[in-house]
């Protein structure tokens, strides 16, 4: 079951919301020392509540480059749906 932001973002004062606080700090840790260029194991941020630091998910969703995928897509299937017509443009 995925956790909703509530229950990473909003607790109670208590165990929970101290425990969520040491891991936010944990990641802040992580994030600093990767800025320092300090190596860090890369399963490292997925261990915390806020999948936003995990970086692998982070990487996976933000990374996606559609003008690399409609360019891909289109030198694997464009000359189906073209034909094998070749453009050319007269000056």
């Amino acid at each position: 079951m995925a956790l909703s932001l509530q229950k990473v973002f909003h607790h109670p004062d208590g165990p929970e919301q101290r425990e969520r606080d040491a891991a936010m700090i944990q990641a802040m840790e992580l994030v600093l020392k990767e800025a320092r260029g300090e190596p860090i194991p890369k399963d490292a941020f997925g261990k915390n509540p806020n999948a936003w630091v995990d970086k692998a998910k982070k990487d996976a969703l933000m990374a996606y480059d559609a003008d690399e995928a409609v360019e891909e897509w289109w030198s694997e299937h464009g000359s189906e749906i073209v034909g094998q017509k070749e453009l050319s443009i007269n000056a």
